[in-house]
């Protein structure tokens, strides 16, 4: 017998099969979180949900977790970007610049820092934008 797993709001995960039962030949187990009515076809952008008695048809917005990762996957890789490029300025300095090499190489790990610190306000910002 085909079940139709939800999560713990309702949401349709997947289906699967019921196992029968040993007390009951015939009789099929349906667990917590599923059921043996199918839910509708749904399409781009919708999702199936089980309320207790039926499955209706909603909207799927992603959660403000998957925002959040999508926002922060984008704030590090411009911030890896700029690190590539001040780790290329720093090498630059001590191939090239000889006696001033030490002075530059200070001005770019004052930069390190700054941008270090920068990211770190972004990324406590985009927490707190998201409740993360």
């Amino acid at each position: 017998m085909r079940i139709y797993n939800y999560d713990l709001h309702g949401f349709f995960i997947c289906e699967s099969l019921a196992d029968e039962s040993p007390l009951e030949p015939g009789a099929f187990l349906i667990p917590a979180y599923a059921t043996s009515v199918e839910p509708p076809e749904v399409g781009e952008g919708s999702r199936a949900k089980w309320t207790g008695e039926e499955w209706t048809v909603e909207a799927e917005e992603l959660p403000p977790v998957k925002t959040f990762q999508k926002a922060l996957a984008s704030l590090n890789t411009t911030y890896q970007g700029d690190l590539l490029k001040l780790n290329n300025a720093y090498a630059m300095a001590a191939l090239m610049d000889g006696p001033t090499e030490a002075t530059k190489q200070a001005a770019i790990r004052s930069q390190y820092a700054t941008r270090k610190s920068a990211h770190t306000e972004a990324v406590a910002a985009l927490k707190l934008e998201y409740g993360v």
